[in-house]
């Protein structure tokens, strides 16, 4: 089982800062695509940071899962994926915007 000192989540969300050259955690919810309410939620340890997230930081800082997980201090060898309510959950509290539609092309 993890110690609290070893799992940190704050260490995470600092070292995106640093790698995408942001100065604020406002800056750093806009890369990621989620609200700073979220941020500040994970940084007060009453959010986990899950897959999902997991995949917005990957996207955003182009290292990989296992790399942001090590940052995090998890060793854990695998995570699992939010189930498909509880992603709708956190996309409805969590992100931004919703995509932006792509105009269907007809073709002759």
């Amino acid at each position: 089982m993890l110690s609290h000192h070893q799992y940190d989540a704050n260490r995470l969300l600092s070292a995106l800062k640093q790698k995408l050259h942001l100065h604020s955690d406002a800056e750093l919810s806009k890369a990621l695509h989620i609200s700073v309410a979220l941020i500040a939620e994970i940084r007060e340890g009453r959010r986990p940071v899950t897959g999902t997230i997991l995949i917005l930081m990957r996207d955003a800082s182009r290292l990989s899962i296992d790399e942001l997980r090590a940052l995090m201090g998890d060793p854990r060898r695998s995570c699992r994926m939010a189930s498909s309510a509880s992603k709708r959950a956190i996309e409805g509290a969590a992100i931004l915007s919703p995509p932006v539609p792509v105009p269907e092309r007809e073709f002759p």
